[in-house]
């Protein structure tokens, strides 16, 4: 070929490279192509045991959450959010995989994530992201591999402190975006500040006066001579297991452990206006996406009567309910249109979702390992809902459950399917399954299904 000539392969070449360019001064000029020091930071809050429907902007009736509420007014609140894992190391580890517990491996509390797993955290830092993690949760330390990730990870008991190292760490002088995850503390809902007690029940003179912290605490913690008991429900009552016996708490004292727990939601709203304030002054909010969530919520005496809760922790995570699986989610920032979602939606959505806010591609292998779905689509309006949510208990306990907009069956270890009709009964306390087998038989293919799903994603995974 002569020195010089001009082929069509040379101009296939030339073409390919002119049409790049101008792609990529359309895509910068129309905003969506970002520089390092142009891409938002991510920011991740997580509220300890928070039931979504004891805050104000999920309608309850009590002002526990003032800055909450505010904030959700600003962003995108979804209204039916519903964790995957009962327990915080499986909800956590689903979070950060978008894969559900038997997917990831982490079926029991503390036990550890794989090395090998994909997470948002290592994306991120692949995308020029630093990332830094401010926790107080013990499943959150390395050695479980949660936040295996994270460039930056420091614990601490106490929320001031929490703040200040998240402060410090923000005020960093670099140009690379942020990916920030903070966590409050593990003893607030149960255990909140004296200024934060008795808030909403100053009435209340009983067995519980001077014991609620006591008998309610979820943390272990030592106590000179006294053996930390357990709230129970046995055979149809509110049972304190104590060293000294069991002690039967009555209908007034019932009342007041849920005001004691919202005492603590109180503590938990004024903990996040905090962060929100510290965000501000960090000069972050305004160029960040905060997504926040809560790890789980609480039983509470939602299902006390119930036969088949006979003999199991009130204050705890060993059921399905949605009092402990719905989780409030609000999503705000990056030109996001606030508003409400009614659909439903599952927490193992949140990873692709931010990846797309952020405009992050993975291609065809991390959309086989990833089993949750963006959710912008749904946030503009133009997306279908989640036909399905799936989760599940500690292995421990084994119970699962699979969840349409409108039906709801639970699978319990001994062999029993218990169906609720969430439209006629959103308190779950009526079991129809033997009014509607069709429905129990279609709901059992599909988590049958669903487990072999896991199962094989798990063996692909190691």
């Amino acid at each position: 070929m002569r020195r010089g000539a001009i082929t069509a392969k040379t101009i296939g070449f030339f073409g390919v490279v002119l049409f790049l360019a101008v792609l990529g001064a359309w895509l910068n000029a129309k905003g969506l192509l970002l520089s390092p020091a142009e891409k938002p930071n991510l920011i991740f809050i997580s509220l300890h045991d928070i039931r979504a429907d004891h805050l104000g902007a999920y309608g309850y009736s009590r002002d526990t959450s003032p800055n909450i509420d505010a904030f959700s007014q600003d962003g995108i609140l979804f209204e039916n959010a519903f964790q995957q894992g009962a327990r915080s190391s499986m909800s956590f580890a689903s979070l950060f995989t978008s894969q559900y517990p038997r997917a990831n491996g982490v079926v029991f509390v503390d036990q550890v994530l794989s090395s090998s797993a994909t997470t948002l955290t290592e994306i991120l830092g692949e995308e020029g992201y630093e990332t830094g993690a401010f926790v107080q949760s013990s499943q959150l330390l390395a050695k479980y591999g949660i936040t295996k990730d994270f460039g930056v990870l420091r614990q601490s008991g106490n929320n001031e402190d929490i703040l200040r190292l998240a402060s410090s760490w923000l005020a960093e002088n670099n140009d690379q975006p942020k990916f920030l995850f903070l966590e409050m503390s593990v003893e607030s809902t149960f255990q909140p500040p004296v200024a934060f007690e008795n808030h909403y029940d100053p009435e209340y003179v009983g067995l519980l006066s001077d014991h609620t912290e006591y008998y309610l605490s979820l943390a272990v913690r030592e106590r000179p001579n006294a053996i930390l008991p357990a709230l129970k429900a046995i055979n149809g009552q509110a049972v304190l297991q104590a060293e000294g016996g069991n002690i039967v708490l009555n209908e007034r004292d019932l009342e007041h452990l849920v005001a004691h727990y919202d005492d603590g939601v109180r503590y938990a709203d004024f903990v996040f206006g905090e962060m929100v304030e510290m965000l501000k002054k960090s000069g972050v909010y305004d160029n960040s996406v905060i997504v926040l969530f809560a790890n789980h919520g609480e039983t509470l005496t939602d299902h006390l009567p119930r036969d088949q809760m006979r003999n199991i922790q009130l204050t705890g995570f060993a059921q399905v309910y949605d009092e402990i699986i719905h989780s409030p989610l609000i999503v705000r920032g990056l030109g996001l249109k606030p508003g409400r979602v009614s659909s439903q939606v599952q927490l193992i959505d949140i990873f692709p979702t931010v990846l797309d806010i952020l405009r992050i591609r993975q291609g065809a292998v991390l959309s086989r390992k990833v089993q949750g779905r963006t959710l912008v689509p749904v946030m503009e309006g133009t997306g279908k809902p989640e036909a399905y949510a799936y989760g599940q208990t500690e292995a421990v306990q084994d119970i699962m459950y699979v969840r349409s907009e409108r039906w709801k069956l639970m699978a319990w270890p001994n062999g029993n399917f218990v169906l609720y009709d969430l439209q006629k009964d959103p308190g779950e306390t009526t079991n129809v399954a033997d009014q509607h087998s069709g429905i129990v038989e279609q709901l059992k293919e599909k988590l049958r299904v669903w487990q072999i799903e896991n199962v094989q994603l798990r063996l692909e995974g190691k």
